[in-house]
Formats: structure tokens, C-alpha cells, sequence
């Protein structure tokens, strides 16, 4: 009776390992679909890049390790306010203050001067366009290949 429960105990084990193996399996992650998806309507834009890249397997691997790995990375949509603070904030680090006062003096730019600066983000995948991906993409591998 002993070694029954036992083996009912390992077949009901591995019954749900290969459950949750199976399932995991059946629903595979697609990230670029999953990108198109975040960006909404630049849509278009993203999926212009990897039209232009058909034919070349290497750039068009490039364009679709950026686009995936998109989701997640933002941008400002005020770049005038961000610069601002940004040159501020350098001043601060030039300045002769104590590493505390540095801190204090951002949290102070940021809680006051610079309040909801954060909430002017945009996903880079609502923003980026064709032009700007594909010419840095030709861009990068131009250099890549002068190097060698």
C-alpha cells in the first residue's frame, strides 16, 4: 500500500510537469507582434523597416532585435523640459555641494521645479520612425564594416 501511494504520487507529478510544459509550449511569446501591439498607431512606421529589410537578412535581423526589444523604453514628450533639467542637474554635479546636498537639491528640482516630469513619457515604439531606424541601422553597419 506503501509504494502505491508513492506511485500515484510520482504519476500525478509528472502528469503536471508535462501539463505546464505542454501549456507553456502552446502559447509561444511573440515579441515583435507584441511590439507592433505597443506601438499603436506608428504601427506602420515599424513595420516599414522591416519591409525596406526584406532583403537583406542581416540588417533585417538588426531591425528586428530593435523593434522587439522596443516595448519598455521611453522617451520625453517635452525634450525642451528634460533638457533643462538635465542641464541643471549638471550644474549641480559640477557645483562645489556635498554629495548629500547634490541629492537634495535634485529631489528639490524634481519635486518642485520639474513635478511631473515623468509623467510626459511615450513609449519609443509610438515615436520612432522609418527614416530615423532605417538610417541608423545602415548607419551602424556602415562603421561595422570599415572596421573590419
Amino acid at each position: 500500500m506503501k509504494y502505491f501511494y508513492k506511485l500515484v504520487t510520482l504519476v500525478v507529478i509528472v502528469t503536471l510537469l508535462f501539463t505546464i510544459m505542454f501549456a507553456s509550449c502552446s502559447h509561444e511569446y511573440d515579441a515583435l507582434e507584441y511590439a507592433y501591439q505597443v506601438s499603436g498607431p506608428n504601427r506602420g512606421e515599424l513595420e516599414t523597416v522591416m519591409e525596406h529589410y526584406k532583403d537583406d537578412s542581416l540588417k533585417l535581423a538588426a531591425a528586428h532585435f530593435l523593434i522587439e526589444n522596443m516595448p519598455g523604453h521611453v522617451s520625453y514628450k517635452n525634450r525642451k523640459e528634460i533638457e533643462q533639467y538635465y542641464e541643471l542637474a549638471l550644474q549641480l554635479f559640477r557645483s562645489d555641494l556635498s554629495p548629500k546636498q547634490q541629492r537634495d537639491s535634485l529631489l528639490y528640482l524634481s519635486d518642485n521645479r520639474f513635478y511631473g516630469l515623468n509623467d510626459n513619457l511615450i513609449q519609443d515604439a509610438r515615436i520612432i520612425t522609418a527614416d530615423y531606424l532605417i538610417y541608423n541601422i545602415d548607419k551602424s553597419f556602415e562603421v561595422w564594416e570599415n572596421e573590419r
